[in-house]
C-alpha cells in the first residue's frame, strides 16, 4: 500500500515555489537540473498533473510519485531514504519527531523566500507554511551548489 502523506504539488512548491504556468490541472516549473536541457529549460518543462497526482520532466527522463520527485528536486535517488526523509523534513512536509514520519497534514506552502549571497547566487530558501486556525511556520532550505 502507498502512503499518500504529500502531493506532487506539495513537493514542487516547496522545493521549486510558484509554478512557472498552469493550464487547467497542470502545473509547468523550470526542471531543477537545467544543466540536463539543451537550452538550460527555457521553457518550463517539468509537468505536474494534480488531478493524477503524477510529474514528468521528459527530457530527463524521469517521472512518477511525490515520493520520486522530492528525491530528483533534492539531486539522490528515490532509495536513499534518508536523504529524501531529510530533504522532506527540512521543508516541513514531513514532521521533525523521530520515529514514524507523520505529516504536518494540515499544512501546506503558500510562499517561498529566495536569499542570494554577495554574487547574486541563491544560497538559501524560505518556506512559509500556513494552515487554517493555525500559527504559520517557517522552514529553511540550504541551497548547495558544486564549485
Amino acid at each position: 500500500m502507498v502512503d499518500h502523506r504529500f502531493t506532487c504539488e506539495d513537493v514542487a512548491r516547496a522545493g521549486l515555489g510558484k509554478p512557472a504556468e498552469r493550464k487547467g490541472a497542470e502545473l509547468y516549473y523550470h526542471c531543477p537540473h537545467p544543466e540536463r536541457h539543451r537550452n538550460g529549460d527555457a521553457q518550463p518543462s517539468l509537468k505536474i498533473n494534480t488531478k493524477k497526482d503524477t510529474w514528468g520532466c521528459f527530457v530527463c527522463k524521469a517521472g512518477g510519485t511525490a515520493w520520486q520527485l522530492a528525491a530528483f528536486i533534492a539531486g539522490c535517488e528515490p532509495g536513499d531514504k534518508e536523504r529524501v526523509n531529510a530533504w522532506l523534513r527540512e521543508r516541513g512536509l514531513i514532521s521533525h519527531k523521530t520515529g514514524k514520519e507523520k505529516r504536518r497534514r494540515d499544512y501546506h506552502v503558500v510562499e517561498t523566500y529566495d536569499y542570494r549571497d554577495i554574487e547574486g547566487r541563491p544560497n538559501l530558501r524560505k518556506h512559509r507554511l500556513e494552515a487554517e486556525g493555525k500559527e504559520k511556520i517557517f522552514t529553511w532550505e540550504h541551497l548547495y551548489r558544486a564549485s
